[in-house]
């Protein structure tokens, strides 16, 4: 847990830590919470991966593989809230990602996930256990 006591330091508190939650005063001194906000927005990088998942067993992994993703900083986006396949593709697209990681119950079952490229289409098989240091080098 870090902690700012301005929106100045808050900001570079944020680039350095580049946290997961941020939970923000809007009263701050200085810059103010929604300066802070616009600053943060204004640096935000779009996702390099999209996972989409279908089927109970793959949701279930899908928590898994993000917190691999996650620790070793890959920039992926995930919505668990779909369930249906069509919606997810559909936000994955317009994510502007250019990778979707896509986990249904055969990939679950073997443990892999299949990694599209968004421009070329071309799709490889990947292990969940190869896949952060995949992810790594498509960065």
């Amino acid at each position: 847990i870090e902690v700012a006591v301005d929106g100045e330091n808050a900001i570079s508190t944020i680039d350095v830590y580049r946290p997961d939650l941020i939970l923000l005063d809007l009263l701050l001194p200085g810059l103010d919470g929604f300066e802070v906000l616009k600053k943060i927005k204004a640096k935000t990088v779009k996702p390099q991966f999209y996972l989409v998942q279908f089927g109970a067993e793959a949701k279930l992994q899908s928590f898994l593989i993000l917190r691999e993703l996650y620790k070793a900083r890959v920039s992926v986006v995930h919505s668990i809230d779909k369930d249906k396949l069509g919606g997810q593709m559909s936000i994955a697209e317009m994510s502007g990602a250019p990778h979707i990681i896509l986990i249904g119950q055969k990939e679950a079952l073997e443990n892999s996930v299949v990694i599209r490229n968004t421009l070329t289409r071309a799709q490889e098989i990947v292990p969940i256990k190869d896949l952060a240091a995949r992810a790594k080098e498509l960065i």
